[in-house]
């Protein structure tokens, strides 16, 4: 990707489209790349974005919610973030603006202080006594605070919820519970015609803390929109003010549990490659297969239901529509080819040379803000048709060249990222079983997530329903803790000596899919064989040819991985993988066609 990001403008786009497009990508990343032009700007690219935030807030008549969409569409979020999409648990029909808790900062006194300070000394405002503005610094210090134990309390709420149809609530019922106009904030941020809210956590809460600020004006909130100013975009200027933020303010996030922030937001200044791809993913995925061997593990994963003794009818059937009905965002969404649809889809951003500050404000402000916008367009132009409003093909996870794969359970999407598109796990100059092997396996492992101990409680449609009949949900329950006490005795040896073992519950999602991605691409890769070659050869080369490069291995014997015991421990501890070794072994000890490759008896060590 760096490459083609330094590659002259002619050589990459031919239409004027193109050269839109290509010039808005290498415009950002030249700027993010000249340091020292940020070293030199110092302070002054925030200073501008601060006095427009003051002037306006201070002005008579500008409401709360006015100021707070202006505050959003500079990627400033005071109180709450907010997307418009599916309700997690419900259909794609039922699409709802998502209203969240945005970051507090646990931070120290002196770092509020610090920083307003700069915004004085900046001659953002003034004070005639000392004691104003220590008084303001308290004051803002205490409404953070506040941030802070409200994000706590909903992640607490949200962690112990067992419905979410409580959390909805009209945008009329909203106006009138916390004294304000949520319409004039929609329009501020093109977002006209939403009706209702769904509140990530509870909504009494909600009701309460947006009565509270509802009483204060916007002129009274200045200050603290100064302070959420730096900690929104500190980490964009200079070396000075990017070193306070990641260790003064960042250091101390309290993140809501609906996201995970850390990696969007540390990104800035760190890997301009990265960045331009995480905040401009659509843009830079532009510049950028393997559809065959997705056909065959659709196919594969259809043929396994259809052979399995324990599920009934009815209920394979509903299975069958699941994979039938997933959508595959494989390498990138299909519309992503057209030029002229990528041009159009940003063409409300632009950026200029050397000011990097303002590009990163305005590409983050952009992926955060605009996909709502795209969303409810698209939702628009299907209005009074059957076709389904949720364009679950533009929600892209992560950025085009992250090597990763994703199972979107709420969305009965699976997503293959570009840049898992590769050498080893996949090439045209690869033999096609390790095609399979490699890629393959991932992508049945994401197939198989739709109907894991979480996907099976979604239906075809992201309803958080009962599909499975009784009989077919006890006999997975059966099945299943057959993989929990499995894995539960594999253990993997730290250099110390000492066994570290599996938490089988925990791991339980990933362990059914690691098991069932292999046994799919094993039965796509005999069909690819058996449609490319014909019985008779399919016959006589299953297992025998050897690999180059693999002497003494034949087709069905290549599989390695490596871990720290780090790496092993943090995943015992918190992650839903398990440790590297013992996915291999685990998955491996369950396979016929392993023992029958190997000539594994009964006791053999794994």
């Amino acid at each position: 990707m760096e490459q083609l990001l330094n590659k002259d403008e002619n050589d990459l786009a031919q239409t004027p489209l193109e050269h839109d497009v290509v010039r808005k990508l290498q415009t950002y990343y030249k700027s993010c790349l000249r340091w020292d032009i940020i070293d030199k700007r110092g302070f002054g690219p925030i200073v501008e974005l601060g006095n427009d935030i003051f002037k306006m807030a201070s002005k008579s008549g500008v409401t709360l919610p006015r100021m707070l969409s202006e505050l959003n569409l500079q990627a400033i979020y005071p109180f709450f973030k907010i997307i418009y999409t599916k309700i997690e648990g419900r259909g794609f029909g039922d699409l709802e603006l998502e209203m969240y808790p945005a970051y507090g900062f646990k931070v120290k006194k002196e770092t509020i202080w610090g920083v307003l300070k700069m915004f004085e000394e900046a001659d953002v405002f003034k004070f005639k006594k000392s004691s104003e503005f220590d008084d303001i610094v308290e004051w803002v210090y205490q409404l953070e605070m506040q941030q802070v134990k409200f994000v706590k309390s909903q992640n607490i709420v949200m962690n112990d919820r067992v419905t979410f149809e409580a959390q909805s609530v009209k945008i009329s019922e909203f106006n009138e519970k916390t004294d304000l106009d949520w319409n004039e904030y929609l329009g501020g941020l093109n977002l006209t015609g939403i009706k209702k809210v769904h509140l990530w956590g509870d909504v009494d809460q909600f009701e309460a803390a947006f009565y509270a600020i509802g009483k204060m004006k916007a002129d009274d909130l200045k200050y603290f929109f100064l302070w959420r100013l730096a900690a929104a975009h500190f980490n964009k200027l200079a070396e000075s003010f990017w070193n306070l933020w990641t260790n003064d303010i960042w250091a101390n996030v309290v993140v809501s549990y609906y996201e995970d922030g850390e990696i969007r937001n540390q990104v800035f200044q760190t890997d301009c490659v990265t960045e331009l791809g995480m905040h401009l993913n659509f843009l830079s995925g532009y510049l950028g297969i393997a559809k065959e061997l997705v056909e065959d593990l659709m196919a594969s994963a259809k043929k396994s239901l259809a052979h399995l003794n324990w599920m009934d009818e009815d209920t394979k059937e509903s299975a069958l529509k699941k994979i039938d009905t997933m959508e595959k965002v494989i390498g990138y969404p299909d519309w992503l080819a057209n030029g002229d649809e990528v041009a159009e889809y940003y063409s409300s951003i632009d950026f200029e040379k050397l000011k990097y500050f303002e590009n990163a404000v305005s590409a983050q402000a952009f992926s955060d803000i605009y996909p709502s916008i795209y969303q409810l367009q698209k939702e628009l132009d299907v209005k009074d048709t059957d076709k389904n409003p949720l364009r679950r093909d533009s929600i892209f996870f992560g950025y085009p060249w992250q090597l990763n794969a994703f199972h979107l359970t709420d969305l009965n999407s699976m997503q293959i990222n570009p840049g898992i598109l590769q050498r080893p796990l996949f090439s045209a100059l690869n033999p096609a079983v390790m095609n399979y092997g490699g890629l393959g396996t991932i992508i049945g492992h994401e197939i198989t997530h739709a109907f894991d101990s979480l996907g099976r409680k979604i239906n075809y449609n992201g309803e958080l329903a009962p599909w499975w009949s009784n009989a077919a949900n006890d006999s997975f329950t059966f099945g299943a803790q057959c993989f929990v006490d499995q894995y539960n005795k594999l253990s993997v040896t730290l250099k110390t000596g000492e066994l570290a073992y599996c938490n089988g519950e925990q791991s339980l999602p990933e362990n059914i899919a690691d098991n069932g991605g292999l046994d799919l691409a094993i039965e796509a890769w005999r069909a690819y064989l058996l449609r490319k070659h014909g019985e008779s050869k399919y016959r006589k080369e299953w297992g025998q040819s050897e690999l180059p490069g693999f002497n003494g291995l034949t087709e069905e014997q290549v599989w390695c991985a490596v871990q720290n015991d780090l790496d092993v421990l943090s995943l015992i501890d918190s992650d839903v993988h398990a440790p590297n070794p013992i996915r291999v072994r685990g998955v491996l000890q369950n396979s016929a066609d392993f023992q029958r490759a190997f000539s594994c008896k009964v006791g053999d060590k794994y």
